[in-house]
């Protein structure tokens, strides 16, 4: 196998405060040959955190690593951040840095998870536990962008229920479960990957292209566009295909189903699935400076010429079309 194969899932733990107990319920009850690969994040005082490795090997039977140099990131394994670190992904490894600023440690969750997505996009899952503040929050959302898997804990149950909420309010989390329920519901998602090929070593294209055919001999997708338009007035006829055939496909798997007949007849069934789907399509992908050669361009050849001639108490005003989230207005700032 390749070196760098990412046919696996990987999983994002993150938590904080009430988060120990919670991670040892998780690995209570996950079984030691899942195939995945677990990397917990959590921040807690320096001398609770440098037990951590130990509390979940007690647990398991998987190695448990503290990640304080770079380690390949293999499947059936479990990383843990060490003391006052983040955590980050970049080709098929994993490897430790300093906090990022002052507050570093307050966002250490969102660091991992943002590379975690840029690194295994479909494969990547990130689970949201007991915690205050709303670390995580902003990593799920550059996960989801990229096709990946959002858990949450359920608040009721979580020690300190700030994190979750916060990680819930975005609208856009696949599954909020009581931790003990977590793992069967990430084997049940991993087969029907499988199933669904949406985690076939072949690159993005070629499991598209599968799952797009199973979908495409249905009329269901129309069927489905159908009760969108509807019920929402939002019409999805011309949204890029493989988007919305990846999308629906994961909803399948949310609800356990076999196929897209049986996900139109569920989505008739429940409302509350409709409003569901149209937020996970209408996911903002954004980042800054997205398609590169268009900014260098702006930058090297457009930028330049606006400014010629120019003094310092003229003005020079800039327009983005599109701003969801800010990233393109900031981007014009920027340059």
């Amino acid at each position: 196998s390749s070196p760098n194969k990412k046919d696996f899932l990987v999983v994002g733990i993150g938590a904080s405060a009430g988060g120990v107990k919670a991670i040892q319920d998780f690995f209570a009850t996950m079984p030691p040959n899942s195939g995945m690969a677990f990397v917990v994040i959590l921040h807690l005082s320096p001398d609770h955190e440098s037990n951590l490795r130990e509390i979940v090997q007690t647990l398991t039977t998987v190695p448990v690593t503290l990640v304080n140099e770079t380690h390949k990131v293999e499947p059936n394994n479990i990383y843990v951040i060490p003391p006052n670190r983040h955590l980050e992904m970049a080709d098929g490894v994993i490897r430790s840095m300093s906090p990022l600023g002052e507050q570093g440690a307050r966002v250490a969750v969102d660091v991992f998870f943002r590379t975690l997505a840029e690194e295994y996009k479909n494969n990547a899952v990130c689970i949201v536990l007991s915690g205050t503040g709303t670390d995580g929050t902003l990593g799920l959302k550059a996960i989801k962008e990229r096709n990946g898997w959002a858990i949450a804990q359920q608040p009721d149950e979580a020690e300190y229920d700030s994190m979750p909420r916060s990680a819930i309010s975005t609208g856009i989390v696949d599954w909020v479960l009581p931790v003990r329920e977590m793992p069967e519901s990430l084997l049940k998602f991993r087969d029907s990957s499988e199933r669904l090929h949406l985690t076939a070593d072949g690159g993005e294209q070629d499991d598209t292209q599968k799952v797009a055919a199973e979908i495409q001999a249905d009329e269901s997708l129309r069927e489905i566009l159908t009760v969108l338009r509807v019920r929402t007035g939002h019409d999805f006829s011309n949204y890029k295909k493989p988007t919305l055939i990846r999308r629906i496909a994961r909803h399948l798997q949310i609800h356990d189903l076999e196929d897209i007949p049986a996900y139109l007849e569920f989505l008739r069934e429940n409302p509350d699935e409709i409003h569901s789907l149209l937020k996970n399509l209408l996911i903002n992908v954004t980042n800054f400076f997205r398609d590169k050669d268009a900014w260098t361009a702006l930058q090297n050849q457009v930028v330049p010429n606006l400014f010629a001639g120019k003094k310092s108490g003229d003005m020079v005003r800039a327009w983005s079309c599109g701003c969801a989230s800010g990233e393109e207005a900031y981007s014009l700032a920027v340059i």
